[in-house]
């Protein structure tokens, strides 16, 4: 048992790092990507963005794509906030506390209201992206794939673990309290 602790801290150290690393270089990736979209057309082609040429953007569509960009990846970010925050209670051996779910919980609906958002924002960035080009060649693209409803369904699953898990914390604290 205390094997497995130790490396259940271990590895709750490593994931904890590896979300702070997510938090700090994702916004400044996203904002090299929509300043300098040009230096980025292999990932706008990727990432189905070609319906424009990126480097002839005006600097109100970069910046308000950042900010759109940055809307939903806000929300992602404070979920991966969350994540981090758990992973460190893990490391302190907080495994059953109902304070340690309700990070998995926060986690998840974090994901989910991202993956919903995700094709309404993808929409209003395609609409951006266009805003410049004739009448009739302005696109409104909305993008769904099974990708992303199994992350939806990902993040619904989260969610409920996260339900069974505070049930089980709040059980754990109601017998440290007969004791």
């Amino acid at each position: 048992m205390q094997e497995n602790l130790s490396k259940i801290k271990r590895v709750s150290t490593v994931l904890m790092v590896l979300c702070w690393l997510v938090i700090i270089v994702s916004p400044v990736f996203i904002g090299v990507f929509w300043i300098m979209p040009e230096k980025m057309s292999v990932i706008a082609e990727v990432e189905g963005m070609g319906l424009v040429d990126m480097a002839t953007l005006d600097i109100w569509q970069k910046i308000s794509c950042f900010l759109v960009t940055m809307v939903s990846q806000g929300i992602l970010l404070y979920g991966i906030w969350r994540l981090q925050k758990l992973f460190a209670a893990y490391q302190r051996g907080e495994m059953f506390e109902v304070e340690t779910t309700a990070h998995l919980r926060a986690f998840s609906i974090s994901l989910l209201i991202y993956m919903l958002a995700k094709p309404l924002v993808g929409g209003v960035i395609t609409v951006l992206l266009t805003m410049n080009n004739p009448v009739g060649q302005r696109v409104l693209e909305i993008d769904v794939s099974s990708d992303d409803l199994f992350q939806v369904l990902l993040g619904a699953v989260m969610l409920v673990v996260a339900w069974t898990l505070n049930e089980g914390a709040k059980a754990v604290r109601e017998n440290r309290e007969i004791v």
